[in-house]
């Protein structure tokens, strides 16, 4: 009788140490004594915040009542910040300092959690990188041969962003049944810019949404996924259909936009020259990219009849004219400073920017998103 209650005891205590219902945080955070630290789950439909406070030996507990993973940020601001996936009846421990939660952290107790770390700390490399490059950028702004150090920069930074994105689809085949992998489909190499594109990349996100209504059909993150896969494939059917109007060969729309000194100019007033239609942003990363790679083919190609027509999505004057300047961009500029409501955006149906097309003599398309050395290759074989 004494060894079957002692046996009853342990199974007891060994079910209580994984609670199927719920799970733990602990940490240790360097400088962080007397602060308050919280949490939240990206994927509730209410995203409150749960809060502690740091004691006076740095360590801080959640204790969370939970039946399935969790998405969840562990913050003490917006800047500073940890993500991490918790799964039910895991007892995780954060190792970090309170000035820089992401570049200092350690987890233990959770396989999903060190895989996202293992994804951000690649993508931290990568972004140092890009930091560089601004920097060598920033150096050089009176050296005379800058246009050829920006090419030399843009070059760079586009094999960066490949070799990260290359990193992510490997990381995504890999662990397709890993929700680290739905972290992975949202990771950003800068504030605006994601390595995937939902519409051009879709097949990464339909792997990992398979793999995760097999292997969690019932969970919110699956469902969050689920509805972003179904309304993503809904707009991709929507551009199908737009590009049918926009194909090569089609005449697209005139667009009538103000310049930055007011006065108004048209797309169909440049008829009679080779014309590339060019949709971009100040505060578009992958568009300041390409720019040098625009300046380099104008400089090449106007004078035999080349010429571009830049409308920006901008929001502030002061930003587009500043990039304008920044950028040496001597060509056709115009906005109506409206963002995704640009007037001539919506009636191009663009989603996604940069985005161009090329227009010949006649106002017809004969290429679309012609990028760096397909821009110039196209241009070489029209004027030789």
């Amino acid at each position: 009788m004494k060894k079957f209650l002692y046996l009853f005891i342990m199974l007891f205590v060994a079910y209580s140490c994984t609670n199927a219902d719920s799970f733990e945080i602990t940490g240790k955070i360097e400088n962080g004594a007397n602060k308050k630290i919280h949490l939240i789950d990206l994927a509730s439909v209410n995203q409150t915040p749960d809060s502690t406070n740091i004691d006076k030996n740095n360590e801080f507990l959640f204790a969370v009542n939970s039946t399935e993973p969790k998405d969840l940020i562990l913050y003490f601001s917006m800047n500073n910040y940890i993500r991490l996936i918790v799964k039910p009846g895991e007892k995780i421990k954060i190792i970090a300092d309170a000035n820089d939660l992401s570049g200092t952290y350690n987890v233990e107790g959770s396989e999903e959690s060190s895989l996202v770390k293992e994804l951000n700390k690649h993508l931290s490399n990568s972004m140092i990188r890009l930091d560089s490059l601004n920097v060598i950028y920033n150096n050089n702004q009176n050296n005379p041969k800058l246009d050829s150090i920006i090419q030399e920069l843009t070059q760079t930074s586009n094999e960066i962003f490949q070799n990260e994105k290359n990193f992510l689809v490997s990381f995504i085949e890999e662990h397709k049944s890993s929700l680290a992998s739905y972290v992975a489909l949202s990771q950003k190499i800068s504030q605006r810019v994601a390595l995937l594109n939902p519409a051009k990349d879709f097949k990464y996100f339909e792997l990992v949404d398979s793999a995760l209504s097999v292997s969690y059909p019932d969970i919110n993150i699956t469902k969050l996924l689920n509805s972003f896969v179904e309304k993503t494939k809904m707009q991709i059917k929507k551009e199908q259909t737009n590009a049918k109007n926009f194909g090569i060969g089609s005449v697209p729309p005139d667009i009538a936009l103000p310049t930055p000194k007011g006065d108004t100019i048209s797309l169909y007033s440049l008829r009679g020259e080779y014309v590339l239609l060019d949709f971009w942003a100040a505060w578009c990363n992958p568009c300041r990219m390409e720019n040098p790679n625009l300046v380099a083919n104008y400089k090449k190609f106007h004078h035999k009849g080349f010429e571009i027509f830049q409308v920006s999505l901008d929001r502030k004057k002061d930003d587009w004219v500043k990039a304008i300047r920044d950028d040496r961009l001597t060509w056709h500029h115009v906005s109506d400073l409206k963002f995704w409501k640009s007037s001539a955006a919506q009636l191009y149906k663009i989603q996604s920017i940069p985005a161009s097309y090329l227009l010949d003599k006649e106002g017809k398309i004969i290429g679309k998103n012609l990028r760096g050395p397909a821009l110039e290759q196209k241009l070489n074989k029209l004027f030789e």
